[in-house]
């Protein structure tokens, strides 16, 4: 038996792996720079006869599956990321293949951004570290320091109303950190009922009046058909001038141009993103230029830990695998599992 790991994972979840894997090869795509499509990780597994196979970002659509049909047998797929978008799981269904996932592998890690990036807006951090680390901050008098002291006078996270789109792990935990701070919680979600949100201190609330009530809105909703451009012209419009837009979830939750000509024309007081319709973001993307916008490279799962949060949730489907009975909430196609075949 033969492991392939693409991707980096935790020793202490390597080491509960690797009695299970057989033969581990091991060659992450942070370190190596490969990202396999499907018709070259097919190849790969042909020629290395893999069984077991640990990815991220390698792609295993339509060709990865052609490609192995017939000449052989994956037994499971694990994938560390909280939506495996990268494989075809109608494929892996058809071919009785099991597709493990890392659900909420990064939402402490997104979450803790988020309030980082709340703070920071509201108490003028970049520009304060930025006035000081420019060597220019030698006020003549007192009355210079004080000028420079209301410039950066920003205000306090507990004193204000926040509104959560999306009440996922993200958004749960965002609302559970903010609790201490003594803000005033609005959710909005559709698929999570008025009690539940209650229970976080979280009041359930349509999307237009969170809007409109808000003094920070932050966007933590997976983009599909139904969030596609949720907040749009009518929504950006009925927020506060005061209010602070945060959108660390995905781009196109957001309409772009009714997001810009509102920051640009000081409709609303700003935005803290850290994702972006085009990714990289290139030197000319216009919401680089505007001075109320605090802007990160799509970082929000860059933590360290999160190869230790994937790493145990995939050691976690694999002994449930070889013991009979892979975890339910791992599975990504559990309709396969009344037809797994032996692991052994």
């Amino acid at each position: 038996m033969k492991t392939f790991v693409t991707t980096q994972l935790d020793p202490r979840a390597l080491a509960r792996i690797a009695p299970l894997a057989g033969e581990l090869v091991i060659e992450p795509w942070q370190e190596t720079g490969t990202i396999y499509q499907g018709d070259e990780l097919a190849e790969r597994v042909l020629k290395d006869r893999f069984d077991h196979l640990i990815v991220e970002v390698d792609i295993l659509h339509e060709d990865f599956w052609e490609g192995i049909a017939g000449r052989h047998r994956v037994r499971t797929i694990s994938v560390c990321r909280a939506d495996p978008l990268t494989v075809d799981r109608e494929a892996a269904t058809a071919a009785g293949v099991p597709v493990f996932f890392t659900p909420a592998r990064n939402a402490q890690a997104v979450a803790e951004l988020t309030l980082g990036m709340m703070i920071a807006h509201a108490r003028r951090l970049v520009d304060a570290h930025n006035l000081l680390k420019s060597k220019r901050f030698e006020p003549a008098s007192p009355k210079d320091f004080m000028k420079t002291y209301g410039t950066l006078t920003g205000y306090e996270i507990g004193t204000r109303t926040v509104g959560i789109v999306g009440m996922g792990a993200i958004g749960r935990m965002v609302a559970e950190r903010l609790r201490p701070f003594g803000s005033t919680l609005l959710g909005f979600d559709p698929y999570v009922d008025a009690m539940a949100m209650e229970r976080l201190g979280v009041r359930k609330c349509a999307i237009d009046p969170l809007m409109a009530e808000a003094d920070l809105v932050t966007i933590h909703c997976p983009l599909n058909e139904e969030t596609l451009g949720l907040i749009g012209p009518a929504q950006i419009a009925r927020m506060k001038p005061t209010a602070v837009l945060l959108n660390l979830a995905r781009a196109d939750v957001v309409d772009d141009d009714a997001l810009y000509d509102a920051l640009a024309g000081d409709k609303i007081a700003g935005a803290c993103l850290d994702v972006f319709h085009q990714e990289p973001v290139l030197p000319d993307n216009r919401f680089l230029d505007l001075p109320n916008v605090l802007v990160t490279p799509h970082i929000g799962g860059a933590s360290s830990d999160v190869a230790y949060h994937q790493g145990m949730m995939i050691a976690r489907a694999l002994e449930g695998y070889f013991a009979g009975g892979p975890p339910a909430d791992l599975v990504a196609n559990p309709e396969v599992l009344d037809r797994l075949e032996s692991p052994r």
